[in-house]
């Protein structure tokens, strides 16, 4: 559904043999549509990451273009042609690391989007959480080993993946289905996982991880697969799998061995070649490899290759039902283990806080900060090699731009940028409802943060509400002098966000007395107005007042109505910012 995987079914078939194409037209629209200005493409390209502030499902989005990048770099250089940028770009999921959760995580430019719980469901990612798309990276496995820790950090990750709780917070989600801990067979972006321990010292795990899945996740029933068959490709892992082996990357040619339910298949190719499929000792206790055989020869690794299956023979496998020994030492299939000198990972703030009272201690730091100096400015300037070089945390005490780079031997990251607002302290905040916590902006003064949002609500701009009017206070330490009150709403009814109803604006001199201003109506809109779009309400004061306290009540639209898909049912009230002057 996301990226441009196209590119993956033309590099995929062209590793493989496949022809009779124009690999020149091939290869420019894939490059074509790599480049073209959508779903932040250009921003992927120029800048190494998605900024969740501009595109929602921005991590799974990032993951799923670097992939695409691979396909592309490959399909290239399997031509003799330049990868260029596509070469480094392959390797941009690394910006969306998080080294101290070693989790994949959104970004609001350089700062992590928070809060961050993995089990999360929210609008950073596709259908999943970032359990189930933090490893996504099929093409570089050897590379997103490194970045975990080595090869038992990433065995420790998986272990943790299929044994920890299944449970899931955030929103609904129906997609995520076919649970094993966090692991999700019923979508997607989890397909490869089982297969990962294959680069660890337990690919033994991988035959009994396979092994559960196809006995728990299918049965021959009309429900018999535990998700959507998404092209196929439920039944195709399934097939695949049964016969022992899978490929991770599509674009390397390699699948990895695993668990073979079928005693005996036979693959007639097109090439008039026969590859015979034999199983021993197989039972539903023997799901451990002992011996694989391609043509009487015994392989001492834990892949096999498409030319070597594509030239037919004999292919057996022994199984027991205990582990095998040794195996761990076996050769992983060949994947993407070293980074290209020209990729500089960007910086990120180890904080996540964009607004603060008094004081900010800001941290900065970068995957793999041994290797790599960080320059920074504070006066909105664009950082290079002679702006300062970060040693010790900035302390701030008035809003602040800061921006950064990483550099190395005179190349040097994109720009990060962030904003830290000061807010002022004598301005306080009473909200009298519980927003939802995947849409909480940032936190519980974002209402008057000085932060807006612009049309699209999954970026994490706006405080969302679900089925519930509002009912918002602001006092002052010292009473001020105001003319008129603000409030803004979001509206994206496809998305079940209605603008409310009525809007009600008081004020207090006192503290005490509140003197009501006029109510604010506003009508119903129609299916012609179901593009998401901003709304402004606003208020005047009769004359200047000394006002100690501002009170905004809201009440929602009460349910989508008889035109709505939803009709009947509850609705979501966005908002981003109270104001006045």
């Amino acid at each position: 559904m996301i990226g441009f995987h196209s590119v993956s079914v033309i590099a995929d078939a062209f590793s493989k043999g496949i022809t009779g194409f124009d690999v020149q037209k091939a290869i420019e629209a894939m490059t074509t549509t790599a480049n073209l200005d959508e779903f932040a493409k250009r921003h992927f390209m120029q800048n190494g990451y998605i900024n969740a502030g501009e595109e929602p499902e921005s991590v799974s989005k990032a993951m799923e273009y670097a992939y695409d990048y691979f396909c592309i770099a490959q399909m290239l250089t399997m031509n003799g042609l330049p990868a260029d940028s596509y070469s480094k770009g392959q390797f941009n999921f690394l910006n969306h690391f998080d080294p101290s959760t070693k989790f994949m995580r959104a970004r609001r430019d350089g700062l992590w989007f928070a809060p961050f719980d993995p089990s999360e469901v929210n609008f950073n990612y596709t259908e999943a959480n970032s359990w189930q798309y933090s490893l996504y990276a099929p093409h570089a496995i050897g590379v997103l080993s490194t970045a975990l820790g080595g090869t038992q950090e990433l065995e420790s990750w998986l272990d943790r993946l299929f044994t920890t709780e299944s449970s899931l917070s955030g929103r609904e989600q129906a997609d995520i289905t076919g649970l094993i801990g966090q692991y999700a067979h019923g979508n997607e972006p989890s397909h490869h996982m089982a297969y990962l321990y294959n680069y660890t010292g337990s690919p033994n795990k991988t035959n009994l991880y396979v092994d559960r899945i196809l006995k728990e996740m299918y049965s021959n029933a009309p429900d018999g697969l535990s998700g959507n068959e998404d092209c196929g490709q439920m039944s195709s892992w399934y097939v695949l799998s049964a016969l022992g082996m899978y490929q991770i990357a599509p674009g390397n040619p390699y699948y990895e061995i695993g668990r073979p339910l079928m005693d005996e298949a036979v693959f007639q190719f097109e090439n008039g070649k026969k590859l015979h499929i034999h199983v021993k000792n197989n039972s539903a206790d023997a799901k451990y490899v002992q011996v694989v055989k391609l043509n009487g020869v015994a392989l001492h690794r834990n892949y096999l290759s498409h030319e070597e299956l594509l030239a037919g023979g004999e292919l057996e496998y022994k199984m027991g039902t205990l582990p095998m020994v040794d195996r761990d030492k076996f050769a992983h299939a060949p994947t993407l283990f070293h980074l290209p000198d020209d990729f500089i990972p960007l910086p990120f703030f180890e904080q996540t806080d964009r607004v603060f009272e008094d004081q900010l201690t800001v941290s900065l730091s970068t995957l793999f900060p041994e290797r790599f100096a960080i320059h920074y400015t504070l006066d909105g300037t664009e950082p290079d090699a002679n702006s300062p070089i970060y040693t010790t945390p900035i302390t701030l005490n008035q809003e602040t731009t800061i921006k950064a780079i990483t550099m190395i031997d005179k190349m040097s990251s994109a720009v990060v940028s962030n904003t830290f607002v000061k807010s002022d302290p004598g301005v306080h905040l009473n909200l009298k409802n519980e927003y939802a916590n995947q849409y909480a902006s940032t936190g519980p003064l974002a209402l008057i943060d000085g932060i807006t949002g612009q049309d699209e609500f999954r970026t994490g701009d706006y405080q969302g509400f679900w089925d519930q009017d509002l009912d918002a206070e602001i006092y002052f330490d010292a009473p001020r002098t105001l003319s008129e009150f603000h409030v803004g709403f979001l509206s994206d009814m496809k998305s079940w966000i209605f603008l409310p109803e009525k809007v009600r604006f008081s004020y207090s001199v006192d503290g005490t007395t509140w003197v009501a201003l006029d109510q604010i109506t506003l009508e119903m809109e129609g299916e012609d107005k179901m593009t998401a779009h901003k709304r402004v309400v606003s208020v005047k004061i009769p004359a200047n007042r000394s006002v100690q306290k501002i009170r905004v009540e809201v009440d929602r639209t009460d349910e989508c109505p008889s035109w709505h898909l939803g009709a009947g049912n509850g609705t979501w009230l966005f908002l981003d910012e109270i104001s006045y002057r």
